[in-house]
């Protein structure tokens, strides 16, 4: 994966051109877990989060965080599930470049919650899990874990580029066709 910035190097960021190869409609599948995992969330947060202690001031901070959280993890759902995603370039407005890197956290906390708790954080990061040792019904949602996580290094290092060696990624995770 790779991320260019459309315009010169230390000038805000207009336009970001994601160059990613993926094999052809890998993007694609993840959206139907990732589906099947905001239906089973619903209204309700990846994790409870303290509350402030005005309770009328919690339940409107509640009910904006979960609008927060639905809208981004929909937008990068939207954006998987496009076929021009993998393909080729990739060309992303500055705006949904900060929605893509939040849905990407949301839904990280949500699989993290959902189906991967058993797994160590320090495992699970660095990616020091043979997916042969993984439950097949968790299979999908370490490997859209790990996409999630890979994608938003990508993103994060377009915001600063300084925060990844020469704008690439290397996930370390290998072939994706062996996740699943």
């Amino acid at each position: 994966m790779a991320a260019q910035r459309e315009i010169g190097k230390g000038t805000p960021v207009s336009r970001i051109s994601l160059e990613i190869e993926l094999l052809p409609g890998m993007a694609q599948s993840l959206v139907p877990p990732l589906e099947r995992l905001m239906t089973q969330l619903g209204d309700q947060l990846p994790r409870k989060m303290q509350e402030p202690d005005d309770v009328v001031l919690g339940e409107i901070w509640e009910t904006e965080l979960v609008a927060a959280f639905q809208r981004d993890a929909r937008r990068l759902i939207t954006v998987l599930g496009d076929p021009a995603f993998g393909r080729r370039g990739y060309t992303l407005e500055a705006e949904q470049l900060e929605e893509m890197i939040r849905g990407c956290s949301a839904l990280r906390l949500t699989l993290r919650q959902a189906a991967l708790e058993e797994v160590s954080d320090r495992d699970l990061e660095r990616g020091l899990i043979n997916p042969e040792h993984i439950p097949t019904e968790h299979r999908e949602s370490i490997a859209c874990f790990w996409f999630l996580g890979a994608l938003q290094e990508l993103l994060v290092g377009v915001l600063d580029p300084d925060s990844v060696a020469g704008g690439e990624v290397d996930d370390g995770l290998g072939d994706p066709s062996d996740w699943v």
